[in-house]
């Protein structure tokens, strides 16, 4: 979950990594999956060439084939409903993008934490190397002599 630091809403916001993996593998596909049920754009979908959506139309009723002004505006509409579903698609694979991105973030993050720990630790063998080279007696840990 997000923290919020000092509560006066002017403070800094501390994203956790388990937040961020449920937004990105779950909040996000969820979004999608709610957007594309949803009835308005089964709808749209259908005045724009698709499957009649649950309103049962598939074409605007704007008079007859010898009412010129109804038939331009069936095709004008059309081609909104066309555009706006093309747009919307977009969003929505913009989206799983996003939620594929966070997520290779995160993996990637991940990855470097592990790296760097790894390499902390070839640094540590590699100054102790340095060190016995200077006749520290090998680099390793000498405890201290007993004082009793």
């Amino acid at each position: 979950m997000s923290e919020h630091e000092g509560g006066s809403g002017t403070g800094n916001v501390k994203i956790t990594e388990g937040y961020l993996e449920e937004f990105a593998k779950q909040k996000i596909n969820e979004f999608i999956r709610d957007f594309r049920d949803n009835d308005d754009f089964r709808n749209l979908d259908g005045f724009a060439g698709g499957p009649k959506g649950p309103g049962g139309y598939a074409k605007l009723l704007a008079g007859g084939k010898d009412f010129p002004a109804g038939q331009a505006l069936q095709l004008r509409y059309e081609m909104f409903c066309k555009s706006l579903k093309q747009q919307l698609d977009s969003f929505n694979k913009s989206m799983g993008e996003l939620s594929n991105d966070l997520v290779s973030v995160g993996q990637i993050l991940d990855d470097g934490e592990k790296n760097t720990e790894l390499t902390a630790a070839q640094m540590m063998e590699n100054l102790q190397d340095i060190l016995g080279g200077l006749g520290s007696g090998g680099g390793g840990y000498t405890p201290p002599p007993n004082a009793s």
